[in-house]
């Protein structure tokens, strides 16, 4: 019989760093995959991507935000999804726009709610019209989103590019090495 060979040690390593990472991201995959599809729509929860650190500490660069439809009025202090310049985002309730008593129930109902994501200066107030309002957000999933802000983001594209891409090499050679094992 042939003599068997051994492997070099940094072969050895860079396989057990693959099978690690695949098992890493087939797993969150299979779990973020499962919430979006099955019980995102069965709690009627939205998904919104955190795409900077305006809302730090809270919740950071990458974090998916889950907002549900809000159970009642939105207080100040509550974080929630809404649509500003035509993109979902995540901002704090900070109160509601002042309509006057005599208002009639149009103007009511037109008045907004008063943000500011808790980054900003205190004198940045957005008023978000009640109908932007996605939901309030009830959960959010760590970082899970951070190769989509790496993608977009044009400072860090071709760095975020490379990430991604060495994250999908490492997950395909895990892959197949965790196959190649059963």
């Amino acid at each position: 019989a042939p003599p068997a060979r051994t492997e070099p040690l940094a072969t050895r390593r860079l396989r057990t760093l693959a099978r690690s990472v695949a098992a890493l991201v087939l797993t969150a995959t299979a779990v973020l995959g499962g919430w979006l599809l099955v019980l995102e729509p069965a709690l009627g929860s939205r998904p919104v991507l955190v795409r900077d650190e305006a809302m730090s500490p809270s919740l950071r660069t990458g974090d998916v935000a889950l907002a549900v439809a809000p159970d009642g009025r939105l207080g100040a202090g509550t974080i929630v999804a809404v649509r500003l310049d035509g993109r979902a985002t995540v901002t704090r309730a900070i109160g509601r726009e002042e309509v006057p008593v005599d208002a009639g129930a149009e103007a009511r109902a037109a008045a907004g709610l008063l943000a500011r994501a808790d980054g900003e200066p205190l004198e940045v107030v957005h008023v978000i019209p009640l109908g932007d309002v996605l939901g309030e957000v009830g959960a959010a999933v760590p970082r899970v989103g951070l190769p989509v802000v790496l993608l977009r983001d044009p400072a860090t594209s071709p760095v975020g590019t490379l990430v991604v891409l060495a994250v999908l090499g490492l997950t395909v050679l895990g892959a197949r090495e965790l196959a190649r094992e059963r």
